[in-house]
């Protein structure tokens, strides 16, 4: 996550700190909602998403929107997949490739899915849910 502060403007200072602020208390709630032994290849991630402060706005409501979205490609998916289906869908969704790319790598690390064989030249990664 980049910042830009400008110190010539108080005013988007202070926007700015809303939307962390409201971006930090969704991270607290969704880590709460693991507890505080968890393990992230043991937990299965929630089927609804915690609640966002109301006053999240500005810049932080797309990405709050692109979250679920990734959610319901995983959701969506089959049993097995490529990483070229989910681009597909993602495009459809106006999510771009490169989030869809650092989302399955998130869930790969997490063990919510196994790569069944990499890709090589136009050939995509195959996955498997685990």
């Amino acid at each position: 996550m980049k910042i830009e502060i400008d110190f010539a403007k108080p005013d988007a200072l202070r926007q700015m700190k809303r939307e962390l602020e409201a971006a930090l208390a969704a991270v607290e709630s969704a880590l709460k909602a693991f507890g505080p032994a968890a393990d992230a290849r043991q937990v299965q991630m929630f089927h609804h998403h915690p609640p966002l402060p109301e006053n999240i706005n500005g810049t932080l409501a797309p990405i709050a929107k692109s979250v679920a979205s990734l959610e319901d490609l995983f959701h969506e998916a089959g049993e097995t997949f490529t990483s070229k289906e989910w681009i597909q869908r993602g495009k459809a969704s106006n999510i771009p490739e490169s989030q869809v790319r650092n989302y399955i790598k998130e869930l790969e690390n997490a063990g919510r899915i196994a790569l069944i064989q990499r890709g090589q030249g136009r050939r995509p990664s195959s996955y498997h849910k685990n």
